[in-house]
């Protein structure tokens, strides 16, 4: 009679494993979070905040205050120094680009009568060296936005 495993049954053999890496568990720190406001620079890009260091994001938000149509301008996500999120306000909402995970940057708040706009950021997204989150204002006006980036670093 057979005991133990069957014999097709095998465990991580840490000792044969041809694997790099094995991760079980995040190994990243505690969150820390970091909030921040400003004024955009009319027809050009403004970082609005920036975490140095390796890490993953965990998710956060930035906000337009009301007061004229911004519609077109464009929260930017750069992960190491790589833009991998681009889209205006307007395309995010054509497209329905609404929810945690469909993009890296997505809209959760959409409204050109009352100019109201909130762009999320995904959360999960792994960088080694630097996330920054950038606003680009392409109609010439001064607007302010706020928002809060939720992170961990090793």
């Amino acid at each position: 009679m057979a005991h133990g495993l069957p014999d097709w049954y095998r465990g991580v053999d840490i000792a044969y494993q041809a694997l790099s890496e094995i991760i079980n568990r995040p190994k990243y720190g505690e969150c820390d979070s970091v909030t921040f406001s400003g004024n955009t620079i009319p027809n050009s890009e403004k970082t609005m905040t920036t975490v140095t260091g390796k890490g993953i994001s965990y998710g956060g938000y930035a906000f337009i205050n009301p007061g004229t149509t911004q519609k077109n301008d464009i929260v930017r996500v750069y992960v190491d120094g790589s833009l991998v999120a681009s889209a205006s306000f307007a395309f995010l909402d054509l497209y329905n680009i609404n929810t945690e995970y469909a993009a890296i940057a997505y809209i959760k708040k959409y409204d050109d009568a009352e100019f109201v706009y909130v762009v999320g950021i995904s959360a999960f997204i792994t960088f080694e060296t630097q996330f920054k989150l950038a606003y680009l204002e392409q109609h010439g006006n001064v607007t302010v936005y706020s928002g809060r980036f939720n992170y961990a670093l090793i």
